[in-house]
């Protein structure tokens, strides 16, 4: 007798046996493929990209992340770290203070004197 039928026989007379049984086929080819993919060698296996610590870069500041990313916990006591990161975080929120930022012009929609408020 051939799997099909077995299985079409199981799921005739007892439908939840024949599902538990799918769940735990299920769950075992889950459990095998994350067992191969942690032991295996390659990192970027998964499809990901992986950024190594020899990646150059001409931003010092993205040089300085990635300097502080190798530091480890070290690097919360490391002021050039600490510099780093509020340069990054400057980046990425901006400022609503445009003296700050020379090479920005401000919105014409925003006032920038107390008069223009």
């Amino acid at each position: 007798m051939s799997l099909g039928r077995r299985l079409s026989r199981m799921a005739a007379r007892d439908p939840r046996r024949l599902l538990r049984v799918v769940a735990m086929a299920v769950v075992g080819v889950t459990l095998f493929a994350t067992g191969l993919w942690i032991l295996s060698d390659d990192p970027g296996a998964a499809g990901g990209s992986v950024v190594t610590g020899q990646a150059t870069s001409d931003d010092p500041v993205r040089a300085g992340l990635q300097r502080c990313n190798d530091l480890g916990s070290a690097a919360l006591d490391d002021a050039g770290c600490r510099a780093a990161w509020a340069e990054n975080r400057r980046r990425f929120f901006g400022s609503s203070d445009s003296r700050n930022h020379p090479g920005r012009t401000p919105s014409p929609a925003m006032p920038t004197t107390q008069e223009d408020r």
